[in-house]
């Protein structure tokens, strides 16, 4: 498994190595040897900690180098097989997309909200102009933090 990679995702979830433990069933300590690259995981926890952390095993596992230095956008999203239905829905509408020029901050945000249920394109829509309302920016604007439930 990459450790850096691990320690990328888990920063940019917002998670310290004690949560993200906790999260998957490890020790605080385990995390720590996991990103320096001491110790390696089962598939079983590789697993899990890419259903946490929202990230494909595979980029976990360090294969698809590019897919590190990518902006967080509709390209990452479509690449990613655990894109909901509906944000991949929305991603794929490029003149829409490009009409309401959302940002990297708005595409993490809209791909860090757990909903119960599938959500379609216009759900995604809602969500989108929730995020922009909540952050005070009525159009395309800047996210600084989103609080995940």
């Amino acid at each position: 498994m990459n450790g850096k990679r691990l320690r990328f995702a888990r920063s940019q979830a917002g998670l310290s190595q004690t949560e993200l433990g906790e999260a998957v069933g490890l020790s605080q300590s385990m995390v720590g040897y996991l990103e320096r690259g001491e110790r390696e995981p089962s598939i079983d926890t590789v697993k899990a900690l890419a259903a946490t952390l929202k990230v494909g095993v595979q980029w976990l596992l360090g294969e698809s180098v590019a897919e590190e230095t990518r902006v967080y956008g509709p390209e990452r999203l479509l690449a990613d097989h655990e894109t909901p239905p509906g944000l991949r829905d929305l991603a794929s509408d490029r003149a829409l997309v490009e009409a309401l020029a959302i940002t990297p901050e708005e595409w993490r945000a809209l791909r860090s909200i757990d909903l119960p249920g599938p959500t379609p394109k216009d759900g995604y829509l809602n969500l989108l102009t929730t995020i922009r309302a909540v952050c005070g920016s009525g159009g395309p604007g800047r996210i600084s933090h989103v609080t995940r439930s």
